[in-house]
């Protein structure tokens, strides 16, 4: 799947108008404040934020647990290779932050407001 297609897949299944999510993430990249990673039929945008931090949002097609897995670990192994300090997230997805820590990920609460997680790299 493209990346268009996998986010517009999961606007749907979360219950958002697809053409103004794709909209937003459009506007994001093409002004260079975020990028997309994919891995199989997972998309993960991350967004610039001060002091070489970012802040993500995954989208997935995936329904299998172990697909998810697989994407969450190589989207981790790429932010490690990254110069990023931390990364944040708002949403709070059990099963995605569980997935986190078995990769041996830190997560904490943030100290940011507006987000509820963060995970140094």
């Amino acid at each position: 799947m493209t990346p268009s297609e996998i986010i517009q897949a999961d606007a749907q299944k979360q219950g958002y108008d697809p053409q103004e999510v794709l909209g937003k993430i459009g506007k994001v990249v093409k002004t260079g404040a975020g990028i997309l990673l994919q891995e199989g039929n997972s998309v993960l945008l991350l967004i610039a934020l001060p002091d070489n931090n970012a802040e993500l949002h995954l989208y997935t097609a995936d329904t299998s647990p172990l697909s998810i897995y697989k994407a969450v670990s190589g989207f981790v192994n790429k932010i490690r290779q990254s110069d990023l300090n931390a990364v944040y997230g708002s949403g709070e997805v059990p099963e995605l932050l569980q997935i986190l820590k078995k990769l041996g990920v830190d997560v904490q609460p943030s100290n940011l407001p507006g987000y509820r997680w963060m995970a140094p790299v």
